[in-house]
């Protein structure tokens, strides 16, 4: 192909046809510019069809980690709503308007005998973040909503520490007046109502805030995961 159009051009000249010339040359270039226009087109149109394949998987994966999220933060929320509850039966004691019963332990262990922990399964969220990614999601709100749970899980692990903090100031103090503090008894359990120190813990022990905290985090990847399986049926 080249050759024939260099003959073109040869003959051109060879016969004075300057003017022909000049106009062949400039036909020739505005091929060359729309071959080129073409080229960028298709690979254009390829990169934008890898995107969207890479968009379709990190949105796969990280529905199915997000699924995972929801799990534990469900259980997570189930189980401070229970320790609340029982908190309000402390309080009631403390302040005389509730018989001291013999459940006094059971709600304690409810309020602390549980894991107040949460490892989200960030894995995507942090490939996403760390190579730059995250524009891949062309959903301008859904990418939003992405910067939004991750900051909602970092929110969520700070109160869960500081929970912990306070949890074990009173778990050291229950040890010494406890003979198995997994399996507290009637006795013992009257016995720390009276004092002022278990009485003040309990009433500031940082539920609320960590129940908050993880309702925001429970509803934030909920609402992630309703986006995401909305972007996946388009």
């Amino acid at each position: 192909m080249i050759k024939f159009f260099r003959k073109i051009r040869q003959r051109l000249l060879t016969e004075n046809k300057f003017s022909k010339y000049m106009l062949y040359a400039i036909g020739e270039i505005i091929l060359v510019v729309i071959g080129i226009l073409i080229a960028l087109s298709l690979n254009n149109w390829n990169q934008r069809v890898k995107n969207k394949q890479k968009e379709t998987d990190h949105l796969a994966n990280l529905l199915q980690e997000l699924k995972i999220d929801e799990l534990k933060l469900n259980t997570l929320k189930n189980s401070f709503e229970t320790g609340i509850l029982s908190k309000g039966i402390f309080v009631s004691v403390f302040d005389g308007n509730e018989d001291k019963t013999d459940s006094l332990g059971i709600h304690y262990l409810n309020m602390f005998n549980f894991v107040q922990d949460f490892t989200p399964t960030t894995s995507t969220i942090d490939e996403l973040n760390n190579s730059g990614s995250l524009n891949l999601i062309s959903n301008k709100e859904l990418r939003r909503k992405i910067v939004i749970l991750s900051n909602q899980y970092a929110d969520l692990k700070l109160k869960l520490a500081l929970g912990s903090q306070k949890n074990q100031k009173l778990f050291d103090f229950v040890s010494q007046h406890m003979v198995n503090v997994s399996k507290p008894n009637e006795e013992e359990m009257l016995a720390l109502i009276e004092l002022s120190y278990f009485s003040n813990q309990i009433r500031f022990n940082y539920l609320s805030t960590q129940l908050n905290a993880t309702k925001m985090a429970y509803n934030g990847c909920l609402k992630t995961i309703g986006m995401i399986e909305k972007e996946l049926s388009k």
